[in-house]
């Protein structure tokens, strides 16, 4: 919104904040540039209450020399000039927002630094773990120069007591920069905004299984696709699920990563808490810092994190949200014949248990032409690394060329 005239402005400084909250929704965040004086002091606490109301963020910026010119022509009115300021600070105070000085020349970098502050890209997974009983009552987790108000969901404490954080200098951190939250009978969340980069502890008091969830508001995140060479060299993104024992190459996108930050390693997860870290390679990305690495996959359950060092040498990492969950079946096509008009053709697939078990599998078959004949449901009893054939038959139709 802007208003023309500068009188107008002058006089109104209040009167146009005040519409600026009238026009947004809650829990906005408005941002206020002026270089007048406010004049309207009567109107301070009108802009307060409605800015309260609708929860709004009021980041005020107000140039260092508001109407310098009209002040030295009005000496006169120094005492109420040097006063008006700090209307400014008064509404900032009252609405728990913020004031701002700037210079023009540097308005741009302060709103760049600011706009970074107040507003992350995205919520990024730094790291999830168990502790189960039996367990060593503290784990180790890095938070690096790329953070945010860091936020540490713990699943199984008893109360908020049982919940220490511990700095990279060795003392627990208090209230003084942290917040502690009793959510449910068994959830406890810890904030700690604006932390120092280093590597931080958890403790656990008692022996309580704890499931813990560690996220950060950051720009720095990555996500990853699964590919597998085909018969041609290349590689191609899977469809459907990887299978267990195959050998696979994942791709990494890392996101806004700073220059002179790196990735070096992979770490792979399993569901019975074994780790692996596999190194990287760096690739050509057409959108941020592309790296792959080759595995074989041999677990049912995954998580995957990126990690690497970032400029004052701290270790980051990157927990992907999306686990890979490998399958012990491969279904495979063998045979795609073609399909006569009034005639029954038959299709052939191959069952395959990449498993450590014999199992026993029930094969359904559908299509969605309605051309199905014959049998269309299998139970096979296939043993470990062993496969099975499942023959299906289709009936010619002059309505549709394909199924």
């Amino acid at each position: 919104m802007s208003i023309i005239g500068r009188r107008l402005i002058q006089n109104n400084v209040s009167v146009l904040v005040f519409k600026a909250i009238e026009l947004c929704q809650e829990q906005s965040t408005i941002f206020f540039y002026t270089d007048a004086p406010a004049k309207d002091e009567a109107e301070r606490d009108t802009v307060i209450n409605a800015a309260e109301k609708k929860h709004i963020d009021l980041q005020l910026f107000v140039h260092n020399d508001p109407c310098g010119p009209l002040r030295k022509r009005r000496a006169t009115e120094r005492t109420k000039r040097d006063v008006e300021p700090h209307v400014y600070s008064q509404v900032a105070e009252g609405t728990e927002g913020a004031i701002y000085r700037f210079n023009t020349s540097l308005l741009g970098e302060l709103m760049i630094q600011i706009s970074e502050e107040l507003f992350p890209s995205a919520t990024a997974i730094v790291d999830t773990f168990e502790l189960k009983e039996g367990d060593t009552n503290s784990i180790s987790f890095p938070v690096d120069s790329m953070l945010n108000n860091v936020k540490l969901t713990v699943i199984g404490a008893s109360t908020a007591d049982d919940v220490d954080v511990e700095s990279p200098f060795g003392s627990i951190m208090t209230a003084d920069t942290t917040s502690v939250y009793f959510v449910s009978p068994d959830k406890v969340v810890v904030t700690v905004s604006n932390p120092t980069d280093g590597m931080y502890k958890l403790l656990r008091t008692g022996n309580n299984y704890w499931s813990v969830n560690i996220t950060a508001q950051t720009s720095v995140d990555f996500h990853y696709i699964i590919t597998e060479e085909a018969e041609d060299g290349y590689f191609y993104r899977i469809s459907g699920k990887p299978i267990v024992g195959e050998l696979y190459r994942i791709y990494l996108t890392v996101f806004d990563l700073p220059v002179g930050v790196d990735a070096s390693g992979v770490r792979l997860e399993t569901n019975d808490s074994s780790s692996t870290n596999l190194d990287i390679t760096v690739v050509a990305g057409d959108f941020g810092t592309t790296y792959f690495v080759s595995t074989t996959l041999s677990s049912d359950f995954c998580e995957i994190s990126i990690y690497g060092t970032d400029n004052s040498g701290n270790t980051w990492m990157r927990t992907s949200p999306y686990v890979i969950t490998p399958t012990t079946i491969r279904l495979k096509m063998i045979s795609i014949p073609d399909l006569y008009m009034n005639t029954v053709s038959n299709v052939s697939y191959t069952v395959e248990n990449n498993g450590s078990e014999n199992e026993t599998f029930v094969v359904d078959v559908t299509d969605n032409r309605g051309l199905l004949t014959g049998q269309t449901s299998f139970t096979q009893l296939i043993s470990s690394n062993g496969s099975t054939e499942i023959i299906c038959q289709l009936q010619g139709s002059s309505l549709y060329n394909t199924v």
